[in-house]
């Protein structure tokens, strides 16, 4: 299996952009009526943000200027929160939503969260409030996860048998048993599952030893260390890279262990550091055939999107690109199907 981030029909927007682009599209939805309701002075105010598009409002504006306008409008969305409710307008979830993203409330008042502190499913997009933003290596999406199950047999046809949409938050090791729950529905028994160190987690490696499914990583994630751990004759060796010394760590609790440096100061070794060392080391030993194996999969997803435009669909919501991927897959398995057919 393999994933990729695809993003979703909207526009990337600065955060004053966003916030306006939200005010705009609350507005025109009212009616007649539930305009009325509202003071003179907010009226005029949101009438004249609805008279230009939220980058010719922006641009104009110095930074200074720019930060003034975020605490007005976060002042005009509470107002809105508390003047309407759910039962005024279907949109006014969505008030509710970019309030508490952007926003601190106190009191009367609002404060603007620091950018640190807005979660990353935040809002994006008043047009599609599914997409969630992620960043994963050098890539930058407001959209969606897409994980793609198929078959990696030696022989015979293999097509994709399973293809899961997610916000773009979803971790990868969220999708794996849901996957191979599906996929064994489907061929039966699985004695192999090729994915990469994203995959990896404790809870997944416990489901892999209940069904008796062998999970081969072609990937590990994070940086290579500057140890490396082996184990000779029961015990465990840390064998510094750099200088090739091979030292005996000391236990200090249950699979936690330290060492001490040549310059008097002590590392310590958490389990998992531990558990990484000796991913690397098998996928090191991986036989060619197998690291390769997991290359269809990945061939696969490109073919997936690869009529997308700047890795962006065409669609918004959730709903409307978990179908377009589903699309793409069974035009994909149609295709091999007919190849293996002549």
């Amino acid at each position: 299996m393999d994933s990729m981030l695809i993003g979703s029909n909207i526009v990337r927007c600065s955060r004053l952009q966003l916030i306006i682009s939200f005010l705009q599209a609350f507005y025109q939805s009212l009616g007649v009526e539930l305009k009325g309701r509202l003071d003179d002075a907010r009226r005029q105010t949101l009438e004249e943000l609805c008279a230009k598009k939220p980058n010719q409002i922006v641009y104009p504006l110095s930074e200074e200027e720019k930060s003034k306008k975020l605490i007005e409008l976060g002042e005009l969305l509470l107002y809105l929160k508390r003047f309407y409710d759910d039962s005024d307008n279907d949109r006014y979830h969505l008030i509710e939503r970019l309030l508490g993203d952007q926003y601190q409330i106190e009191g009367e008042r609002t404060k603007l969260r620091d950018g640190k502190e807005i979660p990353a499913d935040s809002i994006q997009s008043p047009h599609d409030p599914d997409a969630a933003y992620r960043k994963k290596s050098h890539q930058t999406v407001n959209g969606y996860s897409v994980n793609v199950t198929e078959t990696c047999n030696d022989d015979g046809l293999n097509l994709i048998v399973d293809v899961q949409t997610e916000k773009a938050t979803k971790a990868d090791v969220d999708f794996v048993e849901p996957a191979l729950d599906i996929a064994r529905d489907i061929v039966g028994p699985i004695g192999q599952a090729y994915m990469d160190g994203a995959y990896q987690s404790p809870d997944n490696q416990a489901y892999g030893e209940y069904n008796d499914i062998e999970r081969i990583f072609t990937g590990t994630q994070g940086a290579q260390g500057k140890f490396e751990f082996v184990e000779s004759d029961n015990d465990l060796v840390v064998i510094d890279k750099l200088t090739g010394a091979e030292i005996i760590p000391h236990e200090y609790k249950p699979g936690h262990y330290n060492i001490e440096l040549p310059d008097g100061k002590w590392r310590y070794f958490k389990p998992e550091q531990i558990e990484s060392s000796k991913r690397r080391q098998e996928l090191k030993n991986l036989p060619k055939e197998k690291r390769n194996r997991r290359n269809n999969v990945e061939a696969s997803v490109f073919q997936l999107s690869y009529h997308s435009r700047n890795n962006k669909t065409k669609y918004r919501g959730m709903f409307k690109n978990g179908v377009w991927a589903k699309c793409r897959a069974i035009w994909v398995n149609l295709v091999r199907i007919k190849n293996h057919a002549q």
